[in-house]
């Protein structure tokens, strides 16, 4: 089967070009031929399915979506010969792979990973495409259950499907020495409002004077965002400046150490209005390091975490219940490895090949739908 596979970029760093290198690997492996189209068509080293040399022009919920899709129908049209079906893997592509699929009459899919999925509805006029192309997909394939309910209360015409992220395990061959010498739990993301971790900080500073030895570890955000400026003044405000240590950006080496090395992980997202935390990779990462995590729920991190297997969910903005599941894990070493062995448990059941062999049956399911053969 041949799919042609629209998405943002191959290296850009961050969700979106993980899940589209990883996916399509996995699939290629599974027997799918992909030809790839991406608004950012670097190659990337030691990657055998690199995008075309065509950039698409980028585009989000907006106006400018609507001078973009037909300049980019133009670019795609020569690479539509024998395909079976399009993939948009990023959201706001959607309505080109709509635009495709009405020129070539063949079916097409959306990923839908969060907040992106929501926006067309909630955005007003123009988002209009947005909202033809989500109703209009063979198959929305949402990359949780979560995802999948906030779609279905958005537009309940649509097909979504819930085909979880998978996930891989570490393949650095060895570690580099951890940069952090005490103890310490660990944040992995990047650091904005909506991840929480402002809540982490207001119940560590209830806890830091009873755990003097336990740090906190955070990693994986820019400081060119204003936020994390704000963050770091707060966490000198507060006097835990030697206690909260901010690495940002880090290489893969050092951050499979950190989650090799520390006593557990945690990412509390918050939903702010119409945006959600869809699913939440960095606690499938702890996992494979034998890590519990603490999330939140009624977001994405469900699909990762059940309460008191895995580690735990808490109530969204609620610092006390935060605390009590910190300093559970904190004093209670058994737990830690309990849970921790669980989470490895959940990574090793929820990789790249499970989440292709689900694709995979959806892209069969899709194509008999719409009359298309494979």
């Amino acid at each position: 089967m041949r799919v042609l596979y629209l998405t943002e970029s191959l290296t850009i760093p961050g969700g979106w070009a993980r899940y589209s290198r990883d996916l399509i690997s996995a699939l290629a492996e599974k027997g799918v031929e992909p030809v790839i189209l991406a608004s950012r068509p670097e190659p990337l080293n030691g990657f055998a399915f690199n995008p075309q040399p065509v950039g698409l022009a980028w585009a989000e919920w907006g106006p400018r979506m609507l001078l973009t899709t037909p300049l980019n129908l133009r670019r795609l049209r020569p690479f539509l010969a024998g395909a079976a079906l399009i993939h948009a893997l990023v959201e706001p592509l959607g309505p080109l792979a709509w635009a495709a699929a009405r020129l070539a009459r063949r079916p097409y899919l959306i990923s839908a990973h969060g907040t992106y999925a929501a926006e067309p509805f909630v955005l007003g006029q123009g988002a209009r495409l947005g909202r033809l192309a989500f109703q209009g997909a063979g198959a929305i394939a949402c990359v949780s259950g979560y995802t999948r309910q906030r779609l279905a209360r958005l537009c309940p015409g649509a097909n979504g499907v819930a085909v979880p992220n998978g996930s891989s395990p570490p393949r650095i061959d060895s570690l580099p020495a951890c940069p952090i010498e005490r103890p310490y739990f660990l944040s992995v993301g990047a650091l904005k409002n909506r991840k929480g971790q402002h809540l982490v900080l207001e119940a560590f500073r209830g806890l830091a004077g009873r755990y003097p030895g336990i740090d906190w570890v955070l990693a994986g955000f820019s400081y060119r965002q204003q936020f994390p400026v704000s963050f770091a003044a707060r966490v000198k405000e507060m006097g835990l400046q030697d206690r909260v240590h901010l690495l940002g950006e880090v290489d893969e080496a050092i951050l499979q150490r950190l989650y090799a090395d520390c006593l557990f992980n945690v990412l509390t997202p918050l939903n702010e209005e119409y945006a959600f935390e869809g699913f939440g990779l960095t606690y499938l990462e702890a996992g494979w390091h034998a890590k519990p995590s603490v999330g939140s729920l009624d977001c994405g991190a469900e699909e990762s975490i059940s309460q008191g297997v895995e580690g735990f969910l808490v109530p969204q903005g609620d610092v006390g219940r935060l605390a009590e599941a910190l300093e559970t894990l904190i004093r209670d070493q058994g737990l830690r490895l309990q849970m921790g062995q669980a989470a490895r448990r959940r990574a090793e059941a929820m990789t790249w090949p499970v989440t292709a062999g689900r694709m995979l049956d959806l892209y069969e399911e899709v194509s008999r739908t719409h009359g298309c053969r494979t």
